[in-house]
């Protein structure tokens, strides 16, 4: 799919790319890859129906895209792609799944605050009182940036909604063995691999969070330490990771979700 999402987008204006071998070198540098790891993948797109090629490269159509992998083919997420860097497109198109994932999470978390108007209420009126803008208050993203940051707080010091956050849990970030199922991966290890070459190639940003409590807070749904020099709980949370979004006003091709 890396190949073949370059490929489309060299070949926009035509679906065919001629005399492909003549203009091999230039087409290896833009797809970062080596002669061997081309011709492989081109035999495996071939065998998928989604190009065939001889002297002339012709892609087939994203409706023919969406056929085969049985996708909607008309969201799609916009990246800037250059040569200059070590971002690969398959890594971007891992980096859509954690933001595919982070959207749903978020959707359930809105769900489950508005099954319930006077929790809701609550933790919006404990958002202010903290400090939260009560103009942007209505804004999903701005609520969810606020109800994470308290969920963070909660633990430091316990606050007279430490329950309600516990129920709530918004926090859309996943532990290695879930992005594992996700992925299909078969050993846990591979995610740690992965998430390093993301960060390392300036697609994510990464955030370890260890938070240590005030007043010994406890928190059932995730892994709670005993640090017994200081006498306190250390809340040993998910990786925080953020997809990094650095293209411009005018991306250079797009990736279906």
């Amino acid at each position: 799919m890396d190949t073949w999402l370059v490929l489309k987008h060299l070949s926009v204006r035509c679906p065919f790319i001629q005399d492909w071998n003549q203009q091999k070198k230039t087409l290896l540098q833009v797809c970062k890859i080596s002669e061997a790891v081309f011709r492989h993948r081109l035999k495996l797109l071939s065998k998928l129906k989604l190009l065939k090629y001889g002297k002339t490269i012709e892609l087939c159509s994203w409706q023919q895209l969406g056929k085969v992998f049985a996708c909607n083919t008309e969201r799609r997420f916009e990246i800037k792609y250059t040569t200059g860097d070590k971002a690969r497109v398959q890594e971007w198109i891992l980096s859509t799944e954690i933001l595919n994932n982070q959207s749903r999470q978020s959707i359930s978390i809105l769900r489950k605050l508005n099954k319930n108007p006077v929790n809701k209420k609550a933790l919006i009126a404990y958002i202010i009182k903290s400090g939260g803008n009560i103009q942007l208050i209505q804004n999903n993203d701005y609520l969810l940036s606020w109800l994470k940051m308290a969920y963070y707080k909660d633990f430091e010091q316990a606050s007279e909604l430490h329950d309600l956050m516990i129920e709530i849990r918004p926090d859309t970030n996943r532990g290695v063995k879930g992005i594992q199922k996700a992925w299909h991966f078969k050993n846990f290890c591979s995610i740690s691999y992965w998430k390093k070459i993301l960060q390392k190639a300036g697609i994510i940003h990464i955030t370890k969070l260890q938070i240590i409590s005030q007043d010994r807070v406890r928190n059932p749904e995730c892994k709670v330490l005993w640090l017994k020099d200081l006498k306190q709980t250390m809340l040993c949370l998910c990786d925080d990771i953020l997809v990094l979004e650095p293209w411009n006003r005018h991306p250079q091709f797009m990736i279906p979700q």
